[in-house]
């Protein structure tokens, strides 16, 4: 059974993870790298990680990684706002 996983591309990929930051930009201006390679770069990842899972091994690791990725972006906010204060 083909998933996205299975069908999407890293460009396609890309391309939905950079409209969801359209309500919170991201400042690639202190980086060495360009924005649209940063996430060309990790999408590409995400989907090498997700490709010859199965679909409820590729829904497990979708959870684990948002869950971790929400919790470490709570704590670098919270730690930005905290040294401007």
């Amino acid at each position: 059974m083909n998933t996205i996983i299975d069908t999407i591309t890293v460009k396609q990929l890309a391309e939905l993870a950079m409209q969801v930051e359209l309500n919170d930009n991201i400042d690639f201006g202190m980086l060495p790298v360009m924005e649209q390679e940063s996430y060309e770069m990790i999408a590409a990842s995400t989907l090498n990680m997700l490709h010859g899972k199965s679909l409820a091994e590729q829904i497990a690791i979708l959870l684990a990684s948002v869950t971790h990725l929400t919790v470490e972006n709570f704590v670098l906010n919270a730690t930005i706002n905290q040294s401007d204060q």
